[in-house]
């Protein structure tokens, strides 16, 4: 369903009368299952970027570069495009920390997927220290922000962890969850990607701030789609209303 949906979205970009319009936006759709690119390195399509492909104002071209001429890049199947500038983007590779101690890399360096974090936040066994960043989706200021308030209120110790051995489980859940259906990248763990919300849900939780940002309206709570407007006001909400007292924090298993 969602592979159709994207696939009429941009052969409707095309004129059907023009074959060589056709032609560009076929090398240009996916011919694998979208639902496995629902993940960190999904790339969204610039504005008017399929219409630009189909007028021929972007050229595509799908091969890969052999090398270079003197005005050129030249590609694999023989093609050789013009080009003043060359932009090299290359996929993230896996995480790496060699600021911290030895056995410190040890724990958080050992999987081909990035380092794995309790809420994407914290590694249970490396005291006093927490990454802002790891918690990237597609509403990744939101989420930046609400983990930044969730790592003080933990620092702080308005916030009671489970034990070492409960973060460790929830952690093995989610990665064994991500490798199941997430398609393999070096950085995979450090992503909530689409499920963005479920896991804001958590840390608004976790913090005792209501996930229901748009209530009283029941009906564009359960309909309306969520966005960053949803979440504004939290920042100040939990700097001046801090927990009282420690706040146990549930282990999300999903």
């Amino acid at each position: 369903m969602i592979g159709a949906f994207v696939h009429f979205h941009i052969r409707g970009n095309g004129d059907a009368d023009v074959p060589e319009a056709e032609e560009r936006l076929r090398r240009v759709t996916p011919t694998h299952s979208f639902a496995v690119d629902m993940r960190s390195a999904t790339a969204m399509a610039p504005v008017n970027y399929y219409s630009m492909v189909a007028d021929s104002t972007i050229e595509p071209h799908h091969a890969e570069v052999k090398g270079f001429s003197e005005e050129a890049v030249v590609l694999e199947n023989g093609e050789e495009v013009a080009a003043d500038i060359v932009v090299l983007s290359v996929v993230s590779g896996t995480p790496i920390f060699p600021f911290l101690p030895q056995a410190y890399r040890d724990l958080i360096e050992n999987e081909n997927d990035g380092v794995q974090l309790y809420r994407h936040l914290i590694h249970p066994q490396i005291p006093k220290l927490a990454f802002a960043g790891y918690n990237h989706g597609f509403m990744h200021i939101a989420a930046a922000e609400i983990g930044a308030l969730w790592i003080g209120a933990a620092l702080r110790g308005d916030l009671k962890l489970p034990e070492t051995a409960s973060q460790m489980r929830s952690i093995d859940v989610i990665r064994e969850w991500k490798r199941q259906h997430v398609t393999f990248e070096p950085s995979r763990s450090c992503a909530v990607s689409t499920r963005f919300q479920q896991y804001i849900d958590a840390l608004l939780r976790d913090l005792d701030v209501s996930p229901f940002r748009k209530m009283p309206n029941v009906f564009t709570e359960v309909f309306a789609r969520y966005g960053g407007a949803d979440y504004g006001g939290i920042v100040d909400h939990v700097v001046e209303h801090p927990p009282q007292q420690a706040r146990w924090v549930q282990t999300y298993d999903a």
